[in-house]
């Protein structure tokens, strides 16, 4: 019955996109962040396990190309977001054709994460299509927030709930709820690093914008949606997490508009883990301090210990190949090899050295772009500019505990950063573009009058 009602629900979301694309930039988000991944995947109603997800994010690009590009007669936008992701696509499927060389049997995981190579690409070139001005990136970033919010709330009922809010985890989170393993509420963002970003990045996007007025959000509202997405990620237990919302506070604390509430937030996080013992003892045995009789576990650098013997022990084993090609992470599972868990080394063992030429090209031109935005005379874009710059070093430091572009939500992040750059710098120069013709305007009416007088 569930499932009847979820794919009519994503029928309708369709059917109004297709009458109005722009509601792509609102709808997709509630989808990805309240999707019950576990129930699907029992019901396992779409080949491969791709997900109605998957096929809504396709079907507007479809959409998007028709209707605006070819119907409407809207030219089509690229700009370096989809050059970007479009190389991106190229490594993970070089990446994934070396690894079925390597494993054929496992044909079906690398031909499901060529196909979410593709889906990224769409999701660019949607984007990108749909943004026209600052009232429609306001309500990307409305729906990012809001959404985010909602599956925060899933996390934090699923803590005391798990087995009723089991339909909403992947599937190995499941089978570790139903064997009764210790595990942290993740809601529907599959596990504990996409939860991290996706909650991270959402309350830098509030506190960093509270001196703008918005019509999506009051000052009292974004403050209880922190809130609820601080707790979320403590309850998570996860060190990727914790990193994240200390990062985002900390960011907050230089933004003179919002250092006041960041203060705020660090006590009230110290007071609910002062209040909870179980999260805190939690917390701090994710950091090495949980058992005291193992002597190798303890203090915080145990586990960054753990993941650079991880680290040091795959480049041991690695060969040219690999490092020319890359191979899927399924490749380090099969040999019972653990996975990185870092994007500095894990990027060039899952595509290649290509693959960190990628990352730093994506950096170099993200930073371009909003440093010119930064010179706009438009608030907004500045405000933008600055988020953008603030997510991307949330990014950069996470990358060293946590992989990104392994996990597809935390890729959707960093490639919505990349559109938001972009888009947002389009509108700066059309807009200062708009701003010298009205003042050649001007001038040119004013010598006309002048001419006349004479």
């Amino acid at each position: 019955m569930l499932g009847i009602v979820i794919i009519a629900v994503i029928g309708i979301a369709m059917l109004l996109m297709l009458a109005k694309p722009k509601l792509g930039l609102v709808l997709l988000w509630p989808l990805l962040f309240l999707y019950p991944h576990y129930y699907m995947y029992e019901k396992n109603i779409i080949p491969l396990n791709m997900g109605i997800d998957d096929i809504f994010i396709c079907s507007m690009f479809v959409i998007v190309f028709l209707r605006r590009n070819i119907i409407e007669g809207v030219l089509c936008r690229f700009g370096y977001s989809f050059w970007i992701s479009l190389c991106f696509l190229f490594l993970l499927v070089i990446s994934n054709l070396n690894s079925y060389l390597i494993a054929p049997d496992q044909y079906q995981e690398f031909l499901k994460a060529g196909l979410k190579g593709f889906i990224t690409l769409f999701l660019c070139y949607s984007f990108v299509n749909l943004i026209d001005d600052m009232k429609d990136m306001e309500r990307l970033l409305a729906a990012f927030c809001i959404s985010a919010c909602a599956g925060a709330i899933i996390m934090i009922l699923q803590n005391f709930f798990p087995e009723r809010l089991i339909i909403f985890t992947s599937p190995s989170y499941a089978f570790s709820v139903q064997y009764g393993g210790d595990i942290s509420p993740v809601g529907a963002f599959m596990n504990r690093s996409n939860a991290a970003i996706v909650l991270g990045i959402s309350i830098i996007f509030l506190l960093s914008t509270m001196h703008i007025k918005s019509r999506s959000f009051k000052t009292t509202t974004r403050l209880v949606m922190v809130g609820i997405m601080m707790v979320a990620i403590l309850l998570t237990k996860s060190r990727s997490g914790f990193l994240c919302l200390t990062i985002s506070l900390i960011i907050a604390l230089f933004v003179r508009e919002s250092r006041r509430y960041a203060i705020a937030f660090m006590v009230m996080g110290l007071l609910f883990l002062t209040v909870l013992p179980f999260a805190r003892d939690a917390l701090l045995s994710r950091f090495g301090f949980g058992d005291i009789t193992q002597t190798d576990n303890i203090g915080i650098l145990a586990p960054i210990k753990d993941r650079l013997t991880v680290v040091f022990d795959l480049w041991q084993k690695v060969t040219l190949r690999n490092l020319l090609l890359g191979q899927n992470d399924v490749i380090n599972i099969i040999k019972g090899q653990a996975t990185p868990h870092n994007m500095y080394f894990g990027i060039p063992l899952t595509y290649g050295i290509g693959g960190s030429l990628w990352l730093f090209l994506l950096v170099v031109m993200m930073l371009r772009k909003t440093a010119i935005m930064k010179q706009s005379l438009d608030l907004n874009i500045v405000s933008l500019a600055r988020v953008v710059n603030r997510c991307l070093v949330v990014f950069l430091l996470y990358g060293i505990i946590g992989g990104i572009t392994e996990n597809y939500y935390v890729r959707y992040c960093l490639f919505l950063l990349t559109v938001i750059s972009q888009r947002g710098l389009d509108i700066s120069l059309a807009e200062s573009e708009e701003g010298r013709l009205y003042e050649h305007s001007d001038q040119h009416d004013g010598k006309e009058e002048n001419y006349q007088c004479r």
